[in-house]
Order: structure tokens, then C-alpha cells, then sequence
């Protein structure tokens, strides 16, 4: 198992388990939605869609043109141009041509996947806002139709006056370092056992490392380093200072203490301020103001030359475990420069605020370059151009100022920016979301495959969905402004159901992504990629919280098909074609494997004993009644991997595979191999299992390594082994052979994170009915939402918000798994909510299409496990409209009421068993009081215990703060304290249904 901090170990296996599970399905007690990131990135295209767009990418600042189309000429009156969904003011507009001045992408949408420690969004997390993490180029939107507001840069022409020139602008310097991905597990001196998939403070692109042992010089150990920031026309003057900005990153568990020096050479180095100290793996931004004089001995900066910046480690010891180490992720020199342009042709002058009262400034441009232009872009997307005049080489001009507001100016002759050459021209397409259920997200390459599949799921055999083909670029052009990132994917799923989560609605990815931290600097523009979120990746984190659902919980099932060619894509669409059509000899789908690894007796023994002692009697019992072939790692064979032949069973038929071990993308420690290796003998049957194995990162698809399985591979060639395909993938897209689905984690795995899913999956897909049992995208999602609000109580620890986020689902979310029969499903239900109101429970329900539907059954449950029928509402039998249904529960539970749907057919003749089919589960929150009291709390001698629930109180523990139990006892509900001294404790009681319930106690 890992440990949360491992010195200079690169493990590569962790701890693995196997599931599926049918639980809750996501949904909250209010109607409303609210928007994810605040919008969904599309309003501004409102009135404004259709194909009369150019789509012009910027990767620099400044003022920049393109030479208009044929269908865009002769028409500069009706010419708009956006940023952003904010439309910018055009520098110039004739029949021919535009300018614009223009802006690279800064990243700030980045922010929206930061969290706090507590898992809470928190976009100021992102300390470094001069680095984008998926692309540094922006995009403009133009487009022309007639109005009679257009925005054109104003110009002003405010007279030269005698007022005294400004003396000096702001010079910004920046050394930004993009070397190493600050949580790198192949470069960081000390590896995280535990990674969490959203972006955190301190997770980027930084440094090297640096840090000093008293002793030994390792050479991944930089030691203190000095940069040189070249200063030129230094405003010399003590009226004006100069800034250095510090960010620096923590790349150990332990602490760190850095000073930072200054200076005009090495021999002149001073120390600024106090030194920064910081701990764990976390960042500090620190300012120190430089000195700045007219007597060269008196400043810290020089006229022009280089300044000198060091940085100098205080953490000097002879163990490593607590020896300073840290890395920059930038520095930034700010100085007074005086406002002389020699030559240049183009500048930036940083303007600094003015105190009220001041309402115009003049600056003087020396030697000005001939015939510039002067712009104040300020605000970017609307410069004003200036009017400005010459005495000489010195260029003037009048400022209009805002009180405590800076002023950015742009003085130039260079010509502009030919962007011409980067347009592309999108057909803008004004979606309807209530036109779509299944969602699918590919890129160009594939769209002719995406298509396809399509066209199947389209149908009356793939189930009549109403799917989407949507090109990765058209989502990142109307969800995000144009700029590649997975946001663009989470305002995009936002979007389509923002009229309302249906049980049809599906997301499949079709395509592949690369987030490994370490190639996000080669990785911009993520191109010919569906992107996932973070690294680890996790495409939960794509839907999780939309629509109303709880946070950490896919809010619609999402699915991969981690394809980079089309004949992938299509050799997967025949195996699900298959799959679901399929109706001679299915009984292979009652056959399940359990495979357990382990690198000591105790792991093999403990891991083993998972499956035979619990899981085994799971899968052979009613109603699934299946068998279970048992496949525990011998006592005598525990190295990594040890070869594990189960080729004849895989042959003959499997339906469901489990592993619960530990492993590496490539292998598992007891290892069943690439599908197809043909050393291995594994044959095309068309007998396709579904698969949850994991270890760490078996399922990491994330990494970019898309080969196939070189025939004959030995494992010698290291460099070919980084490049060839996860194993999830090889069973995933080899053609007529493999998983038709897989369920694994694509980083760490831990051992009770992961037992805890596996015993939770196997409690609700196996006990279920085939009709019971839903796709296994909503297993997927059901997972999470039974691990998050019902076994983590919307609370989880870190190891099972990583799992849960990390447990990754690659094929079809709408694909049924399982099944022994082509018996459809009777009711296409949708909208299954509830609402508290004086004193009763509101459900309400739709349902698209219906088939033989008698009635439906409610059911209420206060812990989601045991339910009971508290009345029925009739069916409309069969029809091919939609249908809504209410029901009243007009007694609810105090607490947490979780209700289900029992759809009930009409028994056919001659039989005599009813079918039914059980819809996902809702939560409605009655009241803040609990199903359990107890009282009085805080106390001074007794508690009585009080059950608001269908079940006893079996037994009870008091336990206190360090977690020793001080008394238990049976059926009382009267709990005495008595002779324990006064502060807190906790009681934790246990139910005759087998629940747990704890309650903080406070003894006066």
C-alpha cells in the first residue's frame, strides 16, 4: 500500500478492485438549475447563429489584421467582431480588410477547476494567472449583419497642453519557468501517494528543483539559483520604486525557508524583507520593494545593465526527509523606465494610477519611431486611439485619467499582425436541448465513425435515442469563446440539460486525451483530443454537480472510447452491436472470474478473502444465480507481474471480470496480459465481459501512448513501452475480442477506498432483476452517488474523493450489460423528482413513451436499502406520448426520505409473475432534525435515544475523543454519562436493519 509520502520511489502498482453498481441516481430537492462557471458560454451567439462566421486565432498582443473573405467584403458597416462574447472595438474596418487589437489567452478559465483542501471550488487557489494550462491562443469571432450599433475604436483628439510630461512608466519583466509539472511522479524528489484530479495550489508547470543538503550534492537538486533581468533606461529617482514579484512552489511534505537577494551585480547583493516560509506542497507570492536612487551606491537597480536576483534556501540539513526543496515558478521585476522608445517600434508604456483630482496626463515618447499610432488599451477589447503630435523625435499626447486606475498605452509603427492566415470559418449552430438525450463528443478524425455510432444508437435496435454529433472545435467555439479546454465541455453538457435531466440523457467521448502533467507544456491547443480534466484524469469531473446533482456526482453517465482512429471506433460499434443483439448461448454471461493479486502473504490472503468470504455467494445467489470461477495469486508467486493464464475460460465466455490487486497501465501483478498479444492465444468469440480491474493507473488512458501491441514484444525496448496502449485499451478496441466495457481507476488505488466500492457495486448489480439492473453508465454514476451522499454522507476523505473521481468508465453509458434476454425495457421515465412543502413530499414523474405499463409502485426508504410501498399510481398501459405523474407522501420521515419508482407490468396470459422494473433513487430532505434524537445534548447525567425510523436500536458504543470505547450496551435506549468528566464524545449506535448512526454528545 502506499504511504502519503514515498522518498525517491517511482511504485508503480497499487492496490485494485472490480465493480459495478446500481444505486442512487443523482437528484436534488429543487427544480431550479443554476449555471456551472455562471454562464454556459453560447449567450452571446443569441440572434446570431448560422455559418457567416470567421473564426482568427491570437497568440501575441497587438494590433493585428485580416484580409476578409469574398462574402465579408464590401461591408464595413456591418462588420462585429468578439472576444470572449464581448464585442471588440475594431482599430480599422474598409472593404477589404480589418484591425483589431488583439490578446494572447491568459488561462483564466483554468480557474474554475481549483479546490481548496476542503474539495471546495475555489478559483483564487490559482496563484499563477500568467501560465494557461491548455492553451495560449485566443480567439476572435467575426461576423456581419446589419445594426445600427457597431463598435468602432473611438479616437480622441485632445490638444497638446503645457502640463509637465510624465516622468516614467512601469517595465514589467518576467521569467516564467515551465520546466517540470510541480505533482510529477517521474521528476519530483518526493512523490505523492495520493493525487487528487482537480487542479490545487502549487499543481502546474514551475521550476526545476532547488534546496542545498549540508552533506551530498544530488543532481536532481539544483542548488540556490541567480537570475539576470535586463533593465534598460532606469528611471533613476528615489520618487519611483521597483517590485519583485516571487512565486514559488513547495515540492516536499516538509517545510521550507527561502530568502530573496537583489542587487545591481553579484558583489552587491542585499536581503529583502523577511524570508518566506511555507510548508507542504503548497505555493507563496511574495512582493519586495527594490530600492531606487539617483546615487548609483544608494540603488538596488542599475541604469541599464542586468539586476541580480537570488534566491537562497535556509533549510540546510543533512537528511533529505527535511531538507528545503522548492522551485520557481516565476519571477516578475517591475521598474521606473523612462518613456524612450530608441530603437523600437513598438512598446507597452504601464501607465501608474493617478490620485482623484487628476483627470488628464501628457507623455512624451523620446525618440519615437516615424508615423506611430497610440492606442490606450486599458480595456483590450475597446482600445481608443490617440491623437498625438511630434516637436522633434518626441512623440506627445494627452491621457484622459480615472482616479486609482493604471493605463495601459500602446505606441507603435510596426505594421500589423497579418492573421490572415489562421482563420477558420465554424457554422455556428443554435442548439436545442431538449432535442438531444445521447451526447456525443469526438473530433474531426472520427466524426465520420462518430457518425456511425449515431446512426446505430438513433435507431429502433440501438435503442431510438435522440444522439448528437458535436466536433470538439464547434464545442470549444460556442461553450468557451473559441479556447480549447475541458470547460468548454462542462458548459456544453450544462447546456443540454438545462431543461431537465432525463433518463435517457447519455455523454460518450469518442476520442482521446492527454493530462499527464508532465506534456501540458507540449500539449497546447490539446489537439486531435477530447480532453478529459486534470491528472489524474477524470471524466466524472466533466458532469459532476451540473443540473442541480450533488457535488462529486455525474450528473448524466459518461463513457469513453478512447480511439485515435476510426477503425477503432467501428470495431467497438460491432462489438456493442453484438453485444446488445445477441440471443443464442448467453449463458456465458452468468459466468463471472474473481482475480486477486498481491505482493505478500498477508495482501494475497486478505485481498483473496474479499471474494470468497462475501463477494462470491453475491454473484451465485438469486436472482442473478450465477457461478464464479476464483483466481487468487498463490502464496509462492508474489513478484509483479506474475503471468496469470486464463486464456481457455476468456475463450469460452466470461460476462463479468473482477480484479482487485495492483497493477500499472501496462500490467496487473497477477497479469492477464494484452488481449492481443497472440503469445497468449486469446481468440475473437464475440463473448464480450464487462471488466472493473484496477491498479494503480490500469486505467490511465491519459498519458498519450496510443500504439498497439507490437507482436512478439518482450518488454526490452523501454522508450516502445511508453508508447504503447494501456492495457484497458488493447481489451477496449481490439476488433471481436476484449471488454465490452471497463470500470478502472486511472491513477492510485487504495485498498479500503477501494474495497469499500467494490462491496457497494457488488450489493446492487447483482441482486438486481435484469430489468432492474440499469446501463452501465448509470452503474457508473450510481456508484458514485452511493459512495458520495449515502456511504461518505456528502463528507468524503480525500483517498475516497479520488477513487470516485478517479474510477473511470470507458465504452458505452447507455450500454445494458448482463442480460440474457432481448426482453426492452417497458417505460422510458425521465424527471423523477421531489420537493418538501407544507408537510408533504411533491414526486413528480414523466415518462416519454410506455408498454404495457400497469401501474407504478412508491417506494420510501430511510436509508436507501430498506424500502417499503407507501401507494401506487396507475399507467397509461401503452402509449407513444409523453405522460407526467405526481404522487403526495403526506407523512415523511424526519431527515433524509429516499423514494423509488416500482414500474409494474400487466402479467401476459398464462403467467403468473409480475415484471418490474425499479427506477434510480431520489433524496428529499424533510427537516434538519434526524431520524435519530438523542436528548438532552449537552447532558448532564442521561440520554434517551429516540427513533423516528422502522427500525431498534440493536446496540450502542460511547466512545471518546481518541476514539477508545468507554461503555457499550444492547436495546437501552437510556445512556448514562454520569461518572465520565465534562467535554465531548460520541455515540455511535447501531440499528436491527444494520445501519450506523453516530451523534457528537456534550457532558457539562
Amino acid at each position: 500500500m502506499h504511504k502519503k509520502f514515498t522518498f525517491q520511489v517511482k511504485r508503480s502498482i497499487a492496490v485494485a478492485a472490480l465493480v459495478l453498481l446500481n444505486f442512487i441516481s443523482p437528484v436534488t430537492d429543487s427544480f431550479a438549475q443554476v449555471k456551472w462557471s455562471g454562464v454556459y458560454g453560447n449567450e452571446w451567439l443569441a440572434g446570431k447563429y448560422g455559418p457567416n462566421w470567421i473564426k482568427i486565432s491570437v497568440s501575441q498582443k497587438g494590433i493585428h489584421k485580416v484580409t476578409l473573405p469574398s462574402n465579408f467584403q464590401n461591408k464595413p458597416g456591418q462588420l462585429h467582431l468578439y472576444h470572449r462574447g464581448v464585442e471588440v472595438a475594431l482599430t480599422s474596418a474598409t472593404n477589404t480588410e480589418i484591425q483589431f487589437y488583439g490578446v494572447p489567452n491568459d488561462g483564466a478559465s483554468d480557474a474554475l477547476f481549483y479546490r481548496d483542501k476542503n474539495h471546495n471550488v475555489d478559483p483564487s487557489q490559482r496563484t499563477n494567472d500568467k501560465y494557461s494550462m491548455f492553451s495560449d491562443v485566443s480567439a476572435y469571432f467575426l461576423t456581419y449583419f446589419s445594426s445600427t450599433d457597431v463598435e468602432r475604436a473611438v479616437l480622441l483628439n485632445d490638444p497638446i497642453t503645457a502640463i509637465e510630461s510624465e516622468k516614467y512608466h512601469l517595465q514589467t519583466e518576467l521569467k516564467l519557468f515551465t520546466d517540470e509539472y510541480s505533482y510529477s511522479i517521474d521528476k519530483n524528489f518526493f512523490t505523492q501517494s495520493l493525487q487528487q484530479s482537480y487542479l490545487e495550489n502549487a499543481k502546474g508547470m514551475t521550476s526545476t528543483t532547488y534546496g542545498r543538503h549540508a552533506t551530498l550534492t544530488n543532481p536532481l537538486l539544483l542548488s540556490d539559483p541567480t537570475l539576470l533581468f535586463p533593465v534598460k533606461n532606469l528611471y533613476a529617482s528615489t520618487e519611483a520604486n521597483a517590485e519583485v514579484e516571487v512565486l514559488l512552489y513547495s515540492r516536499t511534505p516538509t517545510s521550507n525557508d527561502v530568502s530573496i537577494q537583489a542587487g545591481k551585480d553579484a558583489g552587491s547583493l542585499r536581503s529583502l524583507g523577511s524570508s518566506m516560509t511555507f510548508a507542504g506542497f503548497a505555493s507563496i507570492k511574495r512582493q519586495y520593494t527594490l530600492n531606487v536612487s539617483d546615487q548609483p551606491a544608494n540603488s538596488d537597480v542599475p541604469v541599464n545593465g542586468n539586476l541580480n536576483v537570488k534566491l537562497v534556501t535556509n533549510k540546510v540539513t543533512s537528511d533529505y526527509n527535511t531538507v528545503g526543496i522548492y522551485s520557481m515558478t516565476y519571477v516578475q521585476v517591475k521598474y521606473p523606465q523612462q518613456i524612450n522608445m530608441s530603437g523600437q517600434t513598438s512598446a507597452l508604456l504601464n501607465l501608474p494610477a493617478k490620485s482623484s483630482g487628476i483627470t488628464m496626463s501628457k507623455v512624451t515618447v523620446t525618440n519615437a519611431p516615424a508615423s506611430a499610432k497610440v492606442f490606450d488599451v486599458t480595456n483590450p477589447d475597446k482600445p481608443i486611439e490617440l491623437t498625438a503630435s511630434y516637436a522633434g523625435s518626441d512623440l506627445n499626447v494627452m491621457i484622459r485619467r480615472q482616479a486609482n486606475q493604471p493605463v495601459t498605452l500602446l505606441v507603435s509603427s510596426a505594421a500589423a499582425t497579418d492573421a490572415t492566415s489562421s482563420i477558420a470559418t465554424p457554422v455556428m449552430v443554435d442548439y436545442d436541448p431538449q432535442g438531444y438525450n445521447y451526447l456525443i463528443v469526438t473530433t474531426n478524425n472520427l466524426k465520420a465513425a462518430a457518425e456511425e455510432y449515431k446512426t446505430y444508437r438513433a435507431s429502433a435496435a440501438g435503442g431510438s435515442y435522440s444522439p448528437l454529433v458535436i466536433d470538439i472545435a464547434d464545442v470549444y467555439n460556442q461553450f468557451n469563446y473559441g479556447e480549447p479546454s475541458p470547460v468548454a465541455i462542462r458548459r456544453f453538457v450544462d447546456f443540454m440539460i438545462s431543461k431537465g435531466i432525463r433518463s435517457t440523457h447519455n455523454l460518450l467521448l469518442v476520442g482521446h486525451s492527454i493530462t499527464e502533467g508532465d506534456q501540458t507544456q507540449t500539449n497546447k491547443e490539446l489537439p486531435n483530443q477530447v480532453p478529459s480534466i486534470g491528472f489524474p484524469g477524470s471524466d466524472v469531473l466533466l458532469v459532476e454537480g451540473l443540473g442541480g446533482v450533488a457535488k462529486d456526482v455525474p450528473a448524466i453517465p459518461v463513457g469513453r472510447i478512447t480511439a485515435t482512429t476510426v477503425e477503432q471506433v467501428r470495431n467497438y460499434l460491432e462489438k456493442v452491436n453484438s453485444y446488445e443483439h445477441s440471443t443464442e448461448n448467453l449463458t456465458y454471461r452468468k459466468r463471472s472470474m474473481h482475480i486477486n493479486g498481491g505482493v505478500n502473504n498477508g495482501e494475497s490472503d486478505r485481498f483473496g478473502a474479499y471474494y470468497t468470504n462475501t463477494l462470491n455467494t453475491k454473484v451465485t445467489a438469486a436472482p442473478f444465480s450465477g457461478n464464479v470461477i476464483t483466481q487468487k495469486k498463490p502464496n509462492n508467486l508474489l513478484g509483479s507481474p506474475e503471468p496469470l493464464d486464463i486464456t481457455q475460460d476468456v475463450n469460452s465466455g466470461l460476462g463479468f471480470m473482477s480484479y482487485f490487486g495492483h497493477g500499472n497501465p501496462h500490467y496487473t501483478d497477477y497479469n492477464l496480459g494484452y488481449i492481443s498479444d497472440s503469445r497468449k492465444g486469446y481468440t475473437a468469440n464475440d463473448k464480450y465481459p464487462v471488466m472493473y480491474f484496477n491498479g494503480c493507473g490500469v486505467g490511465n488512458i491519459f498519458k498519450g501512448s496510443t500504439t498497439s501491441y507490437p507482436s512478439g514484444y518482450t518488454g526490452s525496448d523501454k522508450n516502445l513501452a511508453k508508447e504503447i496502449m494501456p492495457m484497458t485499451a488493447d481489451w477496449m478496441l481490439s476488433k471481436r475480442a476484449g471488454a465490452i466495457a471497463i470500470i478502472g481507476n486511472s491513477f492510485y488505488a487504495f485498498e479500503s477506498s477501494s474495497r469499500d466500492y467494490l462491496f457497494a457495486l457488488y450489493d446492487q448489480i447483482f441482486p438486481k432483476s435484469e430489468n432492474e439492473r440499469p446501463n452501465i453508465g448509470k452503474i457508473h454514476q450510481s456508484t458514485a452517488s452511493y459512495i458520495i451522499t449515502v456511504k461518505s454522507n456528502n463528507a468524503p476523505d480525500d483517498y475516497t474523493l479520488a477513487n470516485t473521481h478517479q474510477s473511470l468508465l470507458q465504452g458505452d453509458p447507455a450500454l445494458r450489460i448482463l442480460s440474457t434476454s432481448a426482453t426492452p425495457f417497458p417505460v422510458e421515465l425521465f424527471g423523477f423528482k421531489g420537493k418538501y412543502a407544507s408537510e408533504k413530499v411533491r414526486l413528480d414523474w414523466n415518462t416519454a413513451w410506455e408498454i404495457n405499463n400497469r401501474k407504478f409502485i412508491i417506494e420510501r426508504s430511510y436509508n436507501a436499502k430498506n424500502f417499503e410501498e407507501i401507494g401506487s399510481v396507475e399507467g397509461k398501459g401503452d402509449s407513444n406520448q409523453e405522460n407526467a405523474y405526481k404522487f403526495f407522501d403526506a407523512s415523511p420521515s424526519k431527515g433524509t426520505n429516499y423514494y423509488r419508482l416500482k414500474q409494474v407490468d400487466f402479467m401476459t396470459t398464462g403467467s403468473d409473475v409480475e415484471k418490474a422494473t425499479y427506477s434510480n433513487i431520489i433524496s428529499v430532505n424533510v427537516s434538519k432534525e434526524g431520524a435519530i434524537s438523542v436528548y438532552p445534548n449537552p447532558t448532564n447525567d442521561l440520554v434517551n435515544v429516540e427513533m423516528d425510523i422502522p427500525a431498534s436500536l440493536q446496540s450502542w458504543e460511547l466512545i471518546d475523543v481518541n476514539g477508545r470505547t468507554l461503555s457499550r450496551g444492547t436495546s437501552s435506549n437510556e445512556i448514562s454519562l454520569k461518572n465520565l468528566p465534562q467535554g465531548e464524545y460520541i455515540l455511535k449506535m447501531n440499528t436491527s436493519n444494520g445501519d450506523v448512526y453516530s451523534k457528537k454528545l456534550l457532558k457539562n
